[in-house]
């Protein structure tokens, strides 16, 4: 693997850890897994068609 494949890897793991913390405090907030994994799916939605948040 090179450098640029393994801080791709490192990036998606700090990811994965910000998902986890931000899911965590929405269902404190009483939000449902349901709307958790909607408004995750919305942003990846909207990244992939070029907008904003």
């Amino acid at each position: 693997m090179n450098s640029r494949q393994q801080a791709a890897i490192d990036h998606l793991k700090m990811v994965g850890r910000d998902v986890h913390r931000f899911s965590s405090y929405a269902i404190e907030y009483g939000l449902t897994e349901k709307q958790i994994k909607q408004a995750i799916t919305d942003g990846v939605r909207q990244a992939e068609e070029g907008g904003g948040s």
